[in-house]
């Protein structure tokens, strides 16, 4: 197998050993057998090599944390919903994690807590970018 790669926009380029590449159509003639490696997909080729693309790197974390936040609520909020419509016994031990989420609330009904922590978790993702 040959490889090469395009200095004009980073590209590799692969043909079986004992093809003549310089008389095929449709191949640039600014291939090179010296291939840089491309780090991640969060980098962009300036000509000389592979630089990050800060904004593209961001985007991808940002996709990951959100992904992974969203899997955290909805366990949360599951679980939550379960002991308050099925335990309500629970309540006095989520009452601190309650607590925490929605504030200082008065007394109010499992109905009542859980439309608050549903809306406190809409509030929440609408924080975000």
């Amino acid at each position: 197998m040959q490889k090469f790669q395009d200095t004009v926009t980073g590209m590799e380029w692969h043909f079986d050993d004992g093809v003549d590449v310089s008389g095929l159509p449709g191949v640039p003639g600014t291939l090179s057998v010296n291939i840089v490696p491309r780090p991640s997909l969060a980098h962009d080729w300036d000509g000389v090599g592979w630089v990050l693309n800060q904004q593209r790197a961001d985007a991808a974390a940002n996709v990951e944390r959100l992904a992974e936040l969203a899997s955290l609520e909805a366990a949360q909020h599951d679980v939550v919903r379960a002991a308050v419509l099925h335990k309500p016994g629970m309540l006095s031990a989520l009452g601190g994690v309650l607590q925490k989420i929605m504030g200082n609330v008065p007394e109010q009904t499992p109905m009542d807590r859980l439309a608050a922590l549903d809306a406190r978790m809409a509030e929440l993702r609408a924080l975000l970018p």
